[in-house]
């Protein structure tokens, strides 16, 4: 697609920058000048709020802004079971990974885990994500 350049944003547990540097992966992403963005540790003006209408979550839920400034998402799915979101997500569980685990004083990983609408609450994060975000800013 002529990318000029390619960014790897991420947000695990446990933390991020933790987690890559224990799988040796920053080595090789700056080797590759992949410039890599830790969703962890953001401010809260990089988080772009949502509030969907019909949507599951209690008030909303935030994206990283780079998520959604990027002119393209390349999303891969991690081919394994989870604990949580059901047996087998591909990529939709992935998604969650924008979404912050606490930003103010809110913690959305909680609320997430503890609703007996876990799945519908993962799908609504794809299908914001699955549209043009002008249908979501406007």
């Amino acid at each position: 697609m002529g990318a000029k350049s390619i960014t790897l944003g991420e947000r695990s547990y446990p933390p991020t920058r933790e987690v890559m540097e224990q799988k040796g992966v920053l080595p090789i992403l700056e080797k590759l000048n992949v410039k890599v963005i830790d969703f962890d540790t953001l401010d809260a003006r990089d988080w772009v709020e949502f509030k969907p209408r019909g949507t599951h979550w209690s008030n909303g839920f935030r994206i990283a802004r780079p998520v959604v400034e990027s002119e393209c998402l390349v999303s891969t799915c991690c081919l394994k079971t989870h604990q949580y979101g059901g047996v087998f997500t591909l990529s939709l569980k992935l998604h969650v990974g924008v979404v912050p685990t606490t930003r103010h004083g809110y913690d959305y990983m909680r609320e997430l885990h503890g609703s007996p609408h876990q799945r519908k609450l993962i799908a609504e994060i794809n299908e914001l994500l699955s549209r043009p975000w002008s249908l979501w800013m406007a």
